[in-house]
């Protein structure tokens, strides 16, 4: 077991005449050896240096795998070599295969320093161990595990730049804070809400969680996603996440989060307040500083010793429900990359002076940037700010600017647009003004339809009328307001309201919720039925079960407060081959209409 902690190194002092015992030759070797490890994982770290990668066998069980040669570096600083290709006709004869392998399932394909002794001699007779046998050779080799979850090495510098802090937990879900744990002045960071499902949660339980999240002074959010979490029936392990954007201000030494939380599971409620996050907020040189000691000290902070249990990182593998391989993936391992191959990295092709994007452009040209895929605030269109009267509009979702009229010109020079409207130097009207002042209409004394009060003009059937204003009124008349436009709806109080939800491109096992479906009905008390509509637009109604695991699993929720119905879908097919589906959901909201009292029932005798 190899000591982690720093200490002084001592070695052997030859002279003439010394007496070389066993414990003198392995001083010898422990020192060469421990030096070098401390060396490697201080400059180095851990992960995989060259090769290592993993492919499934060709095979009819398909459950082989072969490792191509290549070398690692385990968090000991051990140098881990595969010095030739290694095949593994079953994996679950590897260590740590699960007992309970009838449910697809994602393993991790762990690589471990070994020592194994080797050519066994007979002892000298005059030794202490006189007539006994003794290995002559350690030879030092790998071995393989696997594990349930990734080595802490495949996310070790989040581990040390980012701090979680449960707000939340019971027996069915925890929701942790993740927040950098230090950051610069006017710096952007993200902040993520991560809930994770602690045991299998069934689609009958309805969860709608809500989370209030407040920033001390010296932080600004910018943007972030809905934090509301309404979802059923998903598996253990599972993890859902919101994100929020903030800026922290010069001038600000911390930051502190907080808030409060709405938890609803069914009847069951709970509200109670945040556990308190903070976020360091350092100068460029103080963050750098903070972050190489941070690193240091997990590297020689850890007590007691290094086994190489942890092992590296080299391949996630997914089995099926029957535990064949059906997915190798070896692109998220951690890698260690030479001095001379970072340099070549950062050359391109290692002939070019510059890297590739440099190199690609020419004098005069347009550099093409890829915007698809962003977040957040940069996934909105560019907004103009707009001056009226020399003021700035406020909140305005201006996009673009359209001048419209005769003799209107565009032109531009230099990256700038020049806007022409004809009379500037025109007629005695033009010459009036000044620049920046203003040009007041006079209303006073009008005559004729320009004195006259705006009116509108409203049809009713065959009939027209003229009016100031009007008044939409009854019991189920709503209005909504959306991008300025205002809808108003006026329905029947014992209407019928309905709709469909649609669920695309669902694979096997997918868990989806629908948007925010709006009733706009003031109408509180309501029954819901739903219906599964078929490719060929047959309608089927929806009794749970009753249709089995061909058919999916169905719920709504109806928040009356808010006046939203939302419907979550789980796809129940089990298997990695089958296709993605889609799913419309119909669905009907009745009003309850007229009470018309109770009646009896009567038992009906088979005979």
């Amino acid at each position: 077991m190899a000591d982690l902690s720093l200490r002084s190194f001592e070695r052997n002092r030859y002279y003439n005449g010394k007496l070389m015992t066993v414990r003198d030759f392995q001083t010898e070797q422990t020192y060469f050896n421990e030096k070098r490890h401390l060396l490697n994982r201080l400059l180095y770290g851990a992960g995989v240096v060259c090769g290592l990668h993993v492919e499934p066998l060709a095979s009819a069980e398909n459950r082989g795998i072969r490792i191509r040669p290549g070398a690692a570096l385990d968090g000991c600083g051990q140098e881990i070599v595969v010095a030739r290709e290694s095949v593994q006709s079953d994996i679950r004869e590897i260590p740590g295969y699960p007992v309970d392998s009838q449910a697809q399932k994602t393993l991790y394909l762990m690589l471990h320093y070994d020592e194994c002794a080797r050519q066994p001699v007979q002892t000298d007779t005059s030794a202490a161990s006189a007539g006994g046998c003794e290995n002559n050779r350690l030879l030092e080799t790998f071995r393989l595990s696997w594990a349930a979850a990734p080595s802490a090495f495949a996310d070790g510098w989040s581990a040390i730049t980012h701090k979680a802090t449960v707000i939340y937990a019971n027996d069915k879900v925890r929701i942790e804070r993740v927040l950098p744990r230090w950051t610069r002045a006017a710096d952007t960071f993200e902040a993520v809400i991560r809930l994770t499902a602690l045991v299998p949660l069934s689609p009958n339980d309805a969860f709608d969680i809500e989370l209030n999240e407040t920033l001390s002074s010296g932080l600004i959010r910018l943007q972030s996603d809905s934090l509301t979490f309404v979802f059923a029936g998903i598996d253990a392990g599972s993890s859902i996440e919101r994100r929020y954007t903030v800026r922290s201000e010069a001038g600000a030494e911390i930051g502190r989060f907080g808030g409060n939380i709405a938890y609803q599971m069914n009847s069951f409620k709970d509200n109670k307040a945040t556990p308190e996050s903070i976020v360091t907020i350092l100068d460029e040189q103080s963050l750098t500083e903070r972050l190489v000691e941070a690193y240091f000290e997990e590297q020689i902070g850890q007590e007691g010793g290094c086994s190489g249990a942890e092992g590296i990182l080299i391949a996630s593998v997914t089995l099926n429900n029957q535990g064949f391989i059906s997915a190798v993936d070896d692109r998220h391992r951690p890698y260690i990359y030479s001095h001379q191959l970072i340099a070549r990295l950062l050359e391109g092709t290692g002939s070019e002076p510059l890297p590739k994007h440099g190199g690609s452009h020419e004098a005069g040209g347009i550099d093409q940037l890829d915007v698809t895929g962003l977040r957040g605030v940069l996934a909105d269109r560019q907004k103009i700010g707009v001056a009226q009267g020399g003021q700035h509009v406020e909140d305005t979702e201006t996009r673009s600017i359209h001048f419209v009229g005769d003799g209107v010109t565009v032109s531009e020079d230099g990256g700038v647009a020049y806007v022409s409207i004809p009379g500037g130097n025109g007629g005695p009207h033009a010459r009036n003004h000044q620049a920046g002042g203003s040009d007041p209409i006079n209303v006073a004394n009008l005559q004729g339809v320009l004195a006259e009060p705006q009116k509108m003009r409203i049809n009713y059937g065959d009939d027209w009328m003229t009016v100031d204003s009007f008044s939409l009124n009854g019991q189920e008349v709503s209005m909504h307001q959306e991008n300025g436009h205002a809808s108003f709806f006026v329905s029947n109080p014992y209407q019928c309201i309905s709709g469909y939800a649609a669920f695309d491109n669902v694979p096997a096992g997918g868990h989806f919720v629908s948007d925010k479906i709006y009733l706009y009905t003031n109408t509180k008390e309501l029954c819901f039925t739903i219906g599964l509509q078929d490719d060929n637009g047959t309608l089927h109604m929806y009794y749970g079960d009753s249709y089995g695991t061909s058919v999916p699993a169905i719920n709504y929720n109806y928040y009356p407060s808010e006046g939203y119905l939302v419907i979550t879908l789980r796809d129940r097919r089990t298997g990695t081959t089958l296709p993605r589906v889609n799913y419309r959901v119909r669905w009907w909201a009745i009003p309850a209409t007229s009470e018309r009292g109770r009646v009896g029932s009567t038992q009906i005798i088979m005979t």
